[in-house]
């Protein structure tokens, strides 16, 4: 089995580890999709071997066929399912991406505030801890 990530070094920033699972996460969607259309071309096959034989009226015709309708069935069924749960891994890593780039907007504008509120406030304020001891608070 295939590693899913690398390691992610320190320092690296979180878009670039975004990248890389969202990258990841549409290999596996694009995985799903393959295995739907596989699943799919066999459940054709099913109905195209189930007509081929459809005039056959021997002993064990009729479970033939309710076999083969019922097998074609569950393979399109599943099929369906696979490309569900790829659009459902897609939408995810979007979400993920989305998530990502918010927290990185909000960090590159925190970082500025927290500097320029340590310098007009004091350091106390930009470690929390300091501060909270300072008031009163628990460390």
């Amino acid at each position: 089995m295939s590693q899913l990530a690398s390691p992610v070094f320190p320092g690296t920033s979180p878009s670039a580890v975004s990248a890389l699972v969202h990258e990841r996460l549409c290999l596996v969607a694009r995985h799903y999709d393959d295995a739907a259309e596989h699943l799919a071309g066999l459940a054709s096959r099913i109905a195209s071997l189930a007509e081929t034989h459809g005039a056959w009226e021997g002993p064990g015709a009729r479970s033939f066929r309710a076999r083969a309708d019922r097998h074609e069935q569950e393979l399109r069924d599943v099929s369906h399912r696979c490309r569900e749960t790829a659009q459902l891994v897609r939408t995810g890593a979007a979400a993920l991406a989305e998530r990502v780039a918010a927290v990185e907007s909000i960090a590159q504008v925190g970082a500025p505030m927290a500097a320029a509120l340590s310098t007009v406030l004091g350091v106390g304020l930009a470690t929390g801890h300091a501060a909270s001891a300072s008031w009163g608070g628990s460390p």
